[in-house]
């Protein structure tokens, strides 16, 4: 999140070919000069909140994740997908991410947005994943 050019630079030159997430205040500018695919994150509040979409025409999608004050990054909380309008889903690739887990990934695939960025609610512990969650995961899907 706000990471400068340098360290953008410096961490996405340990893998081949890495696919951005800018989670922060960073311009469409800033994140298209590493001539890298990116995601860029913005955190659902309401509906006001997807005009920021048209600012990053370079994404190769835009995550969504749930707002909460003071916090960046994930929250592993879900919000109300349902708010999302149907036109922003066709028209742009939506990522989807809060808290997604075996019992309401049907809740966010019936919106059907393009992915699913799936974190927490596969994990037994903070950043502890855990198999048998993502298989009961994948086996809803």
């Amino acid at each position: 999140m706000n990471a400068s050019e340098d360290f953008v630079r410096e961490t996405s030159s340990y893998f081949k070919n890495p696919l951005l997430q800018f989670h922060g205040d960073e311009t469409n500018t800033f994140c298209k000069l590493f001539k890298k695919e990116f995601w860029k994150v913005i955190r659902f509040k309401d509906v006001n909140c997807l005009d920021k979409i048209h600012m990053y025409p370079d994404a190769s999608g835009i995550l969504l994740e749930n707002y909460q004050k003071g916090v960046h990054g994930g929250t592993g909380k879900s919000f109300n997908w349902q708010l999302i309008p149907k036109k922003v889903l066709k028209e742009h690739k939506i990522i989807l991410s809060g808290g997604i887990n075996s019992k309401n990934v049907d809740n966010a695939i019936d919106i059907k947005p393009w992915c699913l960025d799936v974190n927490s609610g596969v994990e037994s512990s903070p950043g502890k994943k855990d198999i048998r969650l993502i298989q009961n995961l994948l086996n809803k899907i």
